[in-house]
């Protein structure tokens, strides 16, 4: 066999190797975004029995909190006509609700029927960081509620705050790229307003959008954490460029088949190893980064070693030069991968 085709065949082995273990617990794209760490939480809203009933409905939104967290607040005020029907205020209120005299709700746990599910599929196409919150094996929000609020027509005028707490989205180990509110409801609304006031030290920005999806009026908000989008979106990025360039310069060094090329040639081997997982959007656990890769960058330099042999035989000074670079290599991936966790 040729040479030069032996060794692409032995490069595509290592690259096989590094893909397979995307699939085990130590690389993954899990790991970024946990299933766990993003539970499903409920809808924000208000769904009458005879929304045909309600006129003049009109909410505000804001928000109160900063870096830390944030909590939703809507302003809800409406007319009722007609005869007596019940109203299902959407989520776990997080603030006593305030209703004016005459009016008594009750405490009532509900899982609503209805199009909620088509209302999820619109949202994680259509939201701004639909991308992430697509690689999450599910990604929706739950019609529950636990207040039922009888309406009647000579209490006429409805006025109250609800407070909610969003949902968040964490990325990694705990990092909260956004916090995510969607308001909706089956009646007609007059007027939506976002007053959200959001502190410019937050750093955050909020993107609001107005669809009718399924009958219903949905209104998604979503606070997003502009620097930790850019960072991700930048290494992302740089990984792809290194990864590219790791890998022409293996098949590169292979072609030339010189000896005194070997060191570039591991240096190619370390790019591809360093920057795989990123450039295909994978985490990296402590495992992979202090354990596993450095265990693939030794086995990685024997197999440079074996590039220029006729014969694939390795020698005793192989393994302590393939030792040393595996020890230098954990300290490289120890400050790319676990020393970014601390900061």
């Amino acid at each position: 066999m040729d040479i030069k085709i032996r060794n692409i065949i032995i490069f595509g082995i290592f690259l096989v190797i590094l893909l397979g273990l995307n699939f085990t617990g130590a690389f993954g794209q899990g790991l970024l975004y946990s299933q766990e760490k993003n539970e499903a939480t409920a809808f924000d809203g208000l769904v009458f029995d005879q929304p045909a009933n309600v006129k003049d409905l009109r909410i505000t939104r804001g928000t109160e909190g900063d870096k830390r967290g944030h909590v939703i607040k809507y302003d809800v005020s409406f007319s009722y006509e007609g005869g007596p029907s019940d109203l299902r205020i959407l989520n776990s209120p997080v603030r006593t609700i305030f209703f004016q005299e005459g009016v008594q709700p009750s405490l009532s746990k509900a899982t609503l029927k209805g199009d909620y599910e088509e209302i999820n599929r619109s949202l994680q196409e259509n939201l701004k960081l639909a991308d992430h919150y697509k690689k999450l094996d599910s990604f929706g929000f739950l019609a529950q509620s636990q207040i039922r609020l009888p309406l009647k027509e000579e209490v006429g005028d409805y006025t109250f705050t609800v407070y909610t707490k969003p949902r968040d989205f964490i990325y990694g180990r705990d990092k909260r790229l956004a916090e995510i509110a969607v308001f909706l409801t089956n009646a007609r609304v007059e007027k939506f307003t976002d007053d959200l006031g959001l502190d410019k030290a937050s750093g955050l920005e909020a993107a609001s959008k107005t669809e009718k999806i399924a009958g219903s009026y949905v209104n998604s908000l979503e606070l997003m954490d502009k620097a930790s989008l850019s960072k991700i979106s930048t290494w992302t990025k740089i990984a792809r460029v290194l990864f590219i360039g790791g890998l022409i310069l293996v098949l590169a060094t292979i072609w030339l088949n010189q000896v005194k090329l070997r060191g570039l040639t591991s240096l190619g081997f370390g790019l591809v190893l360093l920057t795989l997982y990123p450039a295909i959007g994978s985490g990296v656990s402590s495992l992979g980064s202090m354990v596993i890769m450095p265990i693939m960058a030794f086995i990685g330099h024997l197999m440079v070693r074996l590039f220029p042999r006729k014969k694939l035989a390795l020698e005793g000074k192989d393994f302590k030069q393939a030792l040393a670079l595996g020890l230098v290599f954990f300290f490289v991936a120890t400050f790319v991968y676990i020393v970014p966790r601390g900061l």
